[in-house]
């Protein structure tokens, strides 16, 4: 079982980190001299930049800060999602520039409507999307009806995407994963 940890200084070392936009600055600078302090961790990046609201400048903002991270295990994204529906033509983009490395879409997922998410789950095995984050921050998890779509989902799922629950607690996560068996979580707070 992998947890990915949002970290807020470099003497933290973990086996999977995330930097986000929220603690330290989800910049090139800082997620390459994390790598190489900890070379054994995998390092993902977030590629939000929720600032800018232009559709082209938010893309080059996307394509360049990979190209300046070569180092870096993987990338994070919820500017892919445009009015509860994948962007195909941007996450084809993304998944040429990044080739091999993790392509994760963020937790903004959750928010498409259920009905709508198998579909987008779809889009994103087809454009070779390693994984998709659920944010499971705000339920409550002794209510079966808020944890079915999530189910729902994993069930779809199968093994052709990691479905990838984020939550704000390591005693959250355990609680989830006593209902729920996942292979990687994801704690954010």
């Amino acid at each position: 079982m992998t947890t990915i940890f949002n970290i807020n200084n470099f003497s933290e070392s973990k086996d999977f980190v995330f930097f986000t936009n929220d603690l330290i600055e989800s910049n090139p600078v800082v997620t390459n001299m994390y790598k190489m302090m900890h070379q054994n961790s995998t390092v993902l990046m977030s590629l939000n930049y929720f600032n800018e609201i232009d559709p082209f400048i938010i893309q080059n903002i996307h394509f360049e800060t990979i190209k300046e991270t070569p180092n870096i295990d993987g990338y994070v994204t919820d500017q892919c999602i445009v009015k509860n529906e994948l962007d195909e033509n941007f996450l084809r983009e993304l998944s040429k520039i990044i080739q091999q490395k993790h392509l994760i879409i963020g937790p903004s997922f959750s928010n498409i409507p259920y009905f709508l998410q198998s579909k987008n789950l779809e889009i994103a095995i087809k454009h070779n999307v390693t994984a998709v984050m659920y944010d499971v921050r705000d339920l409550d998890f002794k209510n079966y009806n808020e944890l079915k779509p999530l189910a729902q989902l994993k069930s779809f799922a199968r093994k052709r995407i990691e479905i990838i629950p984020v939550v704000n607690s390591i005693k959250k996560r355990d609680e989830l994963l006593a209902l729920i068996p996942f292979k990687s979580t994801c704690i954010l707070d």
